[in-house]
This record gives structure tokens, sequence and C-alpha cells, in this order.
């Protein structure tokens, strides 16, 4: 397991490439928001490729506040090996209320989109995860670029982070807001 941690920032974007999976146990790959440490309360946007996704790779959007936890399959688009997308969750306040504006791109095109509304809508900390249930899971090609933040006029880059690495994984920290991730597998 890899994480990137940003402290104390509000919303964010980050970027970074699929791997090509050399295994089919759970694997995921993350951007996301603690909204209450307290409570266990996130929300995050990424891929999966597990049981729950019939060993193919998908996009999600998943949450956990205090109504509950939810997960939304996005069937509208594939994510691919090897390709760079761009996920972005940025907070406002929309129709229903206070909520995250969540946003999958590849390249400049938006190929997904949805509001998401929490409760607490609050940002704690950040996160860029790269998660498996084995250390059998090679995640070699790992890249998260461009860790950033909205300040509700820009999007300034991470400047400053916390990085936790379970063995057999290795990071290395290009910047506070890029990191490249690899190992596992056997």
């Amino acid at each position: 397991m890899v994480i990137l941690s940003g402290e104390d920032i509000t919303e964010y974007q980050g970027k970074f490439s699929l791997l090509i999976l050399q295994d089919i146990n759970y694997i995921a790959q993350w951007i996301g928001i603690t909204t209450s440490y307290s409570r266990g309360y996130w929300i995050q946007v990424g891929y999966n490729k597990g049981f729950d996704t019939n060993y193919k790779l998908k996009f999600y959007v998943e949450k956990k506040d205090k109504n509950g936890h939810s997960i939304i399959w996005v069937s509208s688009a594939t994510p691919s090996a090897g390709t760079t997308y761009t996920y972005i969750i940025i907070g406002g306040t929309f129709d229903n209320g206070n909520g995250w504006k969540v946003i999958i791109r590849h390249g400049v095109n938006e190929i997904y989109s949805t509001i998401v509304y929490t409760d607490p809508y609050t940002s704690e900390d950040l996160q860029a995860f790269s998660e498996t249930t084995s250390d059998t899971i090679c995640i070699d090609g790992t890249h998260f670029s461009s860790l950033s933040y909205y300040t509700g006029r820009s999007f300034p880059l991470w400047d400053q982070h916390e990085a936790h690495v379970d063995e057999p994984y290795r990071i290395q920290e290009v910047s506070d807001y890029e990191f490249i991730a690899w190992g596992g597998g056997s």
C-alpha cells in the first residue's frame, strides 16, 4: 500500500497513469478527501480492479459519511492500462447544498462528472493512494503527478505531504505533488 497525504488542504486535483495489472486480486488507485478522521468519513474517485468489478478495470466514485457508504460504478467510460487520467474533486454550493463536484478527464475531455453530497461537508486531509489487498499485486508504473488543491480561484500544487509505504512496495517522491510507486508481485 502506498499513500501520499497532503495536510489541511481543501479541494483537490490529481493526475496519474494506470498501470498494467498483472494479477487478478483487488487493486484501487484513487485520490480522495478525508471529511472526518474521527468518524472515518471520506470521498474518493479513481479506478478499481477486483472481485466487485469482475476483475475488469472500472472507474468509481465512493463516499462514506453520516448517511452510510455508497459507490458509483462509472459505466459510461472504461479506464485503459497505461493511460493518464485526471481526477478532480471540487467543493462548492450546488442545487441541494454543499457538495463535491467529481470529474474524470482524459486529456482535456471530460469523460464523467457528478455531484456528491457528504455530511459532514468538510475537508480535513487529501490523499493520493495505491491500495492493494496482497503484496503479490505488482504496482509498477504507478505515477501520481500534478497533485493540487482548489483555492476557489486556482489549483496550486501541493507544497507539503506525508508518505507511507508498506513492504514490498517502493516510492520515489519526485516532489510534494508527484510520486512514482512500484513493487509487489511474485
